[in-house]
């Protein structure tokens, strides 16, 4: 099954390295658009006479837009590669009902993950990553923009000037189902789901091996 196991898995180490990248540019953005900032607000911008400056404020917002999707899209994609991955790596089809190849995703890797005692560490890895709060925000805005509507980003101005950032960047408030998601600041929302996806990632590989190994 390592056929199987190894493009998975290579996936989702792929999908999170460009996390990283995407949320690097999105930041690296906002950096270069607050330095050339002129001390007046900007929040004029997109209705300012000047139709250069318009088309130049509305091309920033698309690509800094761009990139924080793109780094939500991919980490969400790691779950599912994930248990793909394990799935495969462990054989887990020879335990419940046979299901097709296509239909393989986090929900049903862990029901067959639970059939099994020694697979209880990486059962517990994997809902780690699906648990966070900051990982479940993250999902959501994926789905809601694959099937439902792009969550607007929106800029934010501090014209107080008592804030550390001038600008921000935040995922506007949405509802997916019966759940409501509050707004959230691009970075403080992005970083915490990175982080779990990372640490199930290098978990994940860690009992993998200890587990063929030992099989």
């Amino acid at each position: 099954m390592r056929e199987l196991a190894e493009p998975s898995l290579h996936s989702a180490n792929q999908r999170l390295r460009f996390a990283h990248y995407h949320y690097n540019a999105a930041a690296d953005l906002l950096t270069e658009f607050s330095s050339a900032a002129p001390d007046a607000a900007v929040l004029r911008l997109p209705w300012s006479p000047d139709q250069d400056e318009r088309a130049e404020y509305s091309h920033f917002r698309d690509k800094v837009a761009a990139n924080a999707v793109a780094c939500v899209q991919s980490l969400h994609a790691i779950a599912d590669l994930l248990a793909n991955g394990v799935f495969h790596a462990l054989n887990l089809g020879r335990f419940g009902k046979p299901i097709k190849a296509s239909q393989i995703d986090s929900t049903r890797a862990l029901e067959r993950l639970d059939m099994q005692a020694e697979f209880r560490a990486i059962a517990v890895v994997l809902r780690e990553m699906l648990d966070n709060a900051s990982f479940v925000h993250v999902d959501a805005l994926s789905n809601q923009a694959k099937h439902r509507s792009i969550t607007p980003i929106a800029l934010n101005e501090d014209v107080t000037g008592l804030r550390e950032q001038r600008f921000e960047l935040r995922f506007s408030a949405f509802n997916r189902g019966d759940k409501a998601f509050g707004e959230a600041e691009v970075r403080t929302l992005l970083s915490p789901a990175y982080d779990a996806a990372s640490h199930a990632i290098v978990a994940t590989g860690i009992e993998l091996t200890r587990l063929l190994k030992a099989g």
